[in-house]
């Protein structure tokens, strides 16, 4: 340590007052000089300064008086925890590695996606980029990762007031992305991770789950085996008439299954079997990666075996321009909006016929421990407000193509 002198000296103010200054000349860059009403307190001062500066050092006293009070901040937060700021300070030394430069949302985006297929399944990763991922780099633009901030992604998963559920699916994707970017060295901390960076959101709010009833089932199938569907030429604005029968495929594995919708898109045609009367949903398929065989009830033989004779040419489960004309077959059939209102029939519809509770989680690829079922799915009444028993499954098991064709639908 270098010999440090204190001087001491008077300075007269044109107003008169008498001040004494105790210069301690230049510390780390910066003249440091203290000022007292008298010469006692300034040489109090330097023999206190001179004491201190042996034990110390000369450092301390280029804190500026915020840097002292961070400093004795973080030492209180460290001792909170058993540490020191030496420690601390190796410590950071030992692991930190500078961060990369800050690619566009885009490529980061890539990276993340293709690091998630090869962990997660093809369903995770389809609800990751449509429509959260995709929604999230539309809103903020072309733009650095690095330059998402908690308030960026605070307005994107608030924006026109989505639903609770929807929010939160937002935010979990986001928190997602974003730690893949802190891993990979892109950026310092998860802006939307951790308590201090908590984003608020509404509670969900669980209705009663409910369910169709044999009324709309058949109301449905009625339309999707006799009804049609307006559409306009754009060449010669002539209008068309095309057939919903190609729906009925879909729908079988959905009401009569319990599958997917997701998992319908995915399964190829050849994993239905109508003469050994399976339907395989393999593991690249589903949801949960992992494959289960269903059996099928002699309604749901009996529609797929009209659909493949109705519609031979037809390649998938999934009809051409399925969202457009889904939507108008619902609104034909008088079909309320139910959020997996299809899944949620069968689930309800198998349990009131058979109160087989591992057979039914079987069935829609849950697993035994998981309490799903009666939690999300089963439904004690119908949209209509009928009490589901055992009677009102008997009719919907019972809603075969004849009886459909020969009835008109109530």
């Amino acid at each position: 340590m270098r010999w440090v002198s204190v001087k001491i000296r008077q300075k007269k103010y044109p107003s008169g007052v008498v001040k004494w200054q105790a210069d301690l000349g230049v510390v780390n860059g910066h003249r440091l000089q203290k000022y007292f009403p008298s010469r006692e307190d300034a040489e109090n001062f330097a023999r206190a300064f001179k004491s201190s500066l042996r034990e110390d050092g000369i450092a301390g006293y280029a804190l500026s008086p915020h840097d002292r009070v961070l400093f004795t901040t973080c030492m209180d937060r460290l001792a909170g925890a058993g540490a020191t700021i030496l420690e601390a300070t190796n410590f950071y030394l030992t692991h930190h590695r500078p961060l990369l430069e800050a690619p566009d949302l885009v490529q980061v985006g890539r990276e993340f996606l293709d690091e998630q297929r090869r962990v997660n399944s093809p369903k995770y990763v389809d609800d990751l980029q449509k429509p959260n991922l995709e929604s999230l780099f539309r809103f903020l633009g072309d733009i650095p990762v690095g330059d998402i901030s908690r308030e960026k992604i605070q307005r994107w998963v608030t924006q026109n007031n989505f639903a609770p559920d929807t929010q939160h699916n937002r935010l979990k994707t986001a928190r997602s992305f974003l730690e893949f970017a802190r891993l990979a060295k892109y950026i310092p901390v998860n802006p939307v991770k951790g308590e201090d960076n908590k984003i608020k959101l509404p509670k969900p709010q669980r209705g009663d789950i409910l369910s169709f009833g044999p009324r709309e089932i058949r109301r449905l199938f009625h339309t999707a085996l006799l009804g049609k569907h307006k559409s306009i030429d754009r060449s010669n604005q002539e209008a068309l008439y095309v057939p919903y029968q190609s729906f009925l495929g879909y729908l079988a594995a959905a009401v009569f299954c319990g599958v997917r919708p997701e998992e319908i898109k995915r399964t190829p045609l050849s994993n239905l079997d109508v003469v050994g009367r399976t339907l395989v949903v393999d593991a690249r398929s589903s949801k949960t990666n992992k494959q289960r065989v269903i059996e099928l009830s002699p309604v749901a033989t009996a529609w797929f075996r009209v659909w493949r004779h109705r519609c031979p040419e037809q390649t998938a489960f999934i009809p051409e321009t399925f969202p457009g004309r889904w939507k108008a077959l619902r609104s034909a059939s008088k079909l309320v909006q139910l959020h997996d209102g299809l899944r949620h029939t069968f689930a309800t519809m198998h349990y009131a016929m058979h109160q087989n509770t591992s057979l039914l989680k079987a069935q829609m690829g849950h697993e035994e421990s998981e309490d799903t079922l009666f939690r999300h799915y089963r439904a004690v009444r119908t949209v209509s407000g009928e009490i589901i028993t055992r009677k009102l499954a008997e009719e919907f098991w019972g809603l075969l193509p004849t009886q459909i064709r020969d009835q008109k639908a109530r």
